[in-house]
């Protein structure tokens, strides 16, 4: 009778946050056409589970296993590809761009695998340099051949920090060429194969196929239209990555004890940051580790033509916090919602 009661009162508080956490959730969604949101705290799940439609014409209901491009979530990914073949031997962190692209430019040939992953290349975002005779949808190889256009850097490689989508793309080719397999491929076996995220992919059309696909919407004078792809949709190593919730969930649960790496280069994402200028702010292999309101978190949040993206964790709380939608609706702000609402119970 004890051990029950023990049961009982150790449990009920996690079933009333559940409770209260569905339709709180609900409220901060219910104006999109769809969304997915995971809550865990404590190991449990409070909250995984879909709202409204995948697309305005087909109008699936959304579930936990529905797709959705999840933009520079997908930038963690890339950087575990590019751990696992220097933990198989086959780069390193201090390898070069004049070793690993062909014919690199003078400017760029000292920049390291390290400055890539940790945005303190100096190399020029892509999207300021994209002419109306690029081909649409802009390419990972057009990318490249962005880099031998360019004459030099935003910066000296090393000494300052700036998001760069061209050094996440780049990634993704050196995947490639290292690899000696495409890159979609690759993640596909080492990465999402093995921790059981079969339904998740880099999407390249005519290769694979999205399963359980949700479309992106954008909100205009008459209502809602169909906007899921852009000029950069087709780029994969800086946000390509087509993903569910209840996959995510595999990923961020295995996060911190990553069964893909061996033991020397496993605390690697978390020991090896570049400090940013904000306080208590440092970035590394696509992810932010930082203070949000005094407690240490894990974050990336993603934006595209259609879509937006977070994923949290806060390995002190035990909490994680997983929003996507497919619409332009500000995914960072309600994930920091609900964690407040955890914050309280």
């Amino acid at each position: 009778m004890k051990r029950l009661l023990l049961l009982i009162l150790t449990t009920f508080p996690l079933l009333l946050v559940g409770q209260t956490l569905h339709s709180y959730v609900e409220s901060l969604v219910e104006n999109e056409v769809g969304a997915a949101v995971l809550v865990i705290k404590n190991d449990k799940i409070l909250l995984e589970e879909g709202f409204g439609i995948n697309h305005l014409e087909e109008k699936k209901a959304i579930s936990s296993k529905s797709n959705f491009r999840v933009a520079s979530v997908s930038k963690q990914f890339t950087a575990m590809a590019i751990l696992k073949l220097i933990d198989d031997g086959k780069l390193s962190q201090e390898d070069t761009l004049e070793k690993l692209i062909e014919e690199c430019p003078d400017y760029a040939k000292d920049i390291t695998l390290r400055e890539l992953i940790h945005h303190t290349s100096g190399l020029p975002d892509y999207g300021v340099s994209i002419k109306n005779d690029f081909p649409t949808p802009l390419q990972d190889d057009n990318v490249l051949q962005l880099l031998y256009g360019w004459e030099k850097l935003d910066f000296k490689n090393g000494t300052s920090w700036e998001y760069s989508n061209t050094a996440y793309v780049l990634l993704g080719l050196i995947v490639e060429k290292i690899s000696g397999q495409p890159f979609h491929s690759y993640v596909q076996k080492e990465i999402l194969d093995p921790l059981g995220m079969n339904n998740s992919c880099f999407y390249v059309r005519g290769k694979n196929k999205v399963t359980n696909r949700v479309y992106g919407h954008s909100s205009s004078e008459e209502g809602w239209e169909l906007t899921d792809q852009s000029t950069y949709s087709a780029l994969l190593g800086d946000g390509g990555l087509y993903t569910s919730i209840s996959e995510l969930k595999i990923w961020l649960q295995n996060f911190e004890n990553n069964k893909l790496l061996s033991p020397k280069n496993k605390k690697t994402p978390f020991e090896d940051l570049y400090k940013l200028d904000e306080p208590n702010k440092n970035y590394g292999y696509g992810i932010y580790v930082e203070n949000f309101e005094g407690h240490k978190r894990y974050r990336h949040n993603g934006l595209t033509m259609g879509f937006r993206a977070s994923a949290h964790i806060y390995p002190d709380d035990n909490i994680i916090v997983v929003v996507l939608v497919n619409t332009g609706a500000d995914a960072p702000m309600i994930a920091d919602k609900i964690a407040r609402h955890l914050f309280e119970k």
